[in-house]
């Protein structure tokens, strides 16, 4: 059965393991279509090594194995993969049974999606685009000699880089731009950025947060 395209341009629903084999496929797929050996690849990704003991020892790596190779299957159902069939030696050819297969390549549909994988959702474009923001506005801050900052003084910054950007629509201006980069949002993204926080006092709940050099 082959992934139709919905009305709104999407491609059905895949399994996030599903997604990572067409991921770590599009990565050897030059020239299109280049069969390579995925199932190496997947076990080193995923760490799937029996090498320390036997298999019926390690249930969770069978575990892991067979949710692996359940994958596999459906994504050569859906027709987004196929296995490649292997020669031996004196040309005769090898069908594996099952999951025997070494090497496997990408069908045209299965690179198509693949791609459409590779790039950001509309939401991960916007968390790029946000943190990349606040990285601006702290190495503003830290140009102009701030080592500490409060999250006003961060907004205003950014504030000062956005509301002239088709890319951020504010309406209703700076009471909406507010409510979109509110205390909470802000406060969360600077704990990747900053060195520490304090109170400004034990009365005020307002926080300084430390910058190192961004």
């Amino acid at each position: 059965m082959l992934i139709r395209e919905k009305p709104s341009g999407s491609v059905c629903k895949l399994g996030w393991r599903e997604k990572i084999i067409l991921l770590l496929m599009l990565k050897c797929d030059d020239p299109p279509g280049t069969p390579n050996f995925l199932w190496i690849d997947i076990c080193a990704t995923f760490e799937i090594d029996f090498s320390s003991a036997s298999k019926k020892s390690q249930p969770h790596l069978l575990k892991k194995e067979h949710k692996f190779k359940c994958a596999l299957t459906r994504l050569i159902k859906k027709g987004l993969i196929k296995p490649a069939v292997m020669e031996r030696p004196d040309f005769s050819v090898q069908h594996p049974n099952g999951h025997g297969y070494n090497k496997y390549s990408l069908t045209k549909l299965g690179r198509q999606i693949a791609e459409k994988l590779q790039q950001p959702t509309p939401k991960q474009a916007q968390f790029l685009r946000d943190h990349d923001a606040l990285k601006n506005a702290l190495e503003q801050l830290y140009a102009l000699g701030h080592t500490e900052v409060m999250l006003d003084q961060v907004r205003a910054v950014i504030w000062q880089q956005q509301q002239h950007l088709s890319l951020y629509c504010f309406g209703n201006g700076r009471v909406e731009f507010d409510a979109y980069w509110n205390n909470t949002k802000l406060g969360l993204m600077l704990k990747r950025y900053t060195v520490g926080q304090v109170r400004i006092s034990v009365n005020d709940r307002q926080r300084k947060y430390g910058l190192a050099n961004p």
